[in-house]
C-alpha cells in the first residue's frame, strides 16, 4: 500500500528524511560489523532505494513508487541526476519530437527486469520530485541518455529548435 504526498511540507519531510540519513552515514563514514569484529572497519554502501516506475513522464522525469525504509512506500516523481532533455511542450515540432524520442527510450530502459535503483536521492529544485542517480541493474539511465545524444549534461545550454 503507498502513500501519496499531497503537500510541499510532506514531500520536503521525505526527502529530509533520505537526505539526512545518507548525511548522518556519510558522516559516520565507516560502521563497525558487530562487537566481535576484530576491530575490522567496513565502508558503508552508499544508500540504494528500490523503485516501482508508475509511469514515464518526459526524458528526464518518471514516477515511482519508493520503498524508503520497511513498508513505507513513496510516490513521487523522479528526475534524473546530471542531464537534462528536450521538453514534451517544447517550442517547435523539432524539440517535441525529441522530446518522444527520449522519453520511449527512457521507458524502455526503465522497463526492464532489472531492478530499478535510486541513489544520492535529493530534493529538485521544483515542489514533487526528488533528483537521483538512476541504475537499471548495472546501466546508468543518465549516462546512457547522454551516450546516445538523448539528452544533455544539466545546465548546458540547448538549441533543440535549430
Amino acid at each position: 500500500m503507498g502513500m501519496r504526498f499531497t503537500s510541499q511540507s510532506q514531500v520536503l519531510f521525505v526527502a529530509g528524511c533520505l537526505v539526512g540519513t545518507a548525511a548522518t552515514i556519510l558522516a559516520c563514514g565507516t560502521v563497525k560489523p558487530g562487537q566481535a569484529a576484530r576491530g575490522m572497519q567496513v565502508p558503508l554502501q552508499p544508500l540504494t532505494y528500490p523503485a516501482e516506475v508508475v509511469r514515464v513522464i518526459d526524458g528526464d522525469t518518471f514516477e515511482a513508487r519508493i520503498a524508503v525504509w520497511p513498508n513505507h512506500i513513496v510516490q513521487t516523481h523522479v528526475r534524473l541526476a546530471r542531464i537534462n532533455a528536450p521538453e514534451m511542450h517544447g517550442h517547435c515540432v523539432r524539440e517535441k519530437d525529441l522530446a518522444e524520442t527520449a522519453r520511449s527510450r527512457l521507458a524502455a530502459l526503465l522497463d526492464s527486469p532489472e531492478p530499478v535503483l535510486l541513489s544520492q536521492v535529493r530534493p529538485d529544485k521544483y515542489f514533487g520530485r526528488v533528483v537521483a542517480e538512476v541504475r537499471i541493474g548495472s546501466t546508468d539511465a543518465s549516462a546512457t541518455l547522454l551516450h546516445e545524444g538523448r539528452a544533455v549534461r544539466y545546465g548546458q545550454r540547448t538549441h533543440w529548435c535549430g
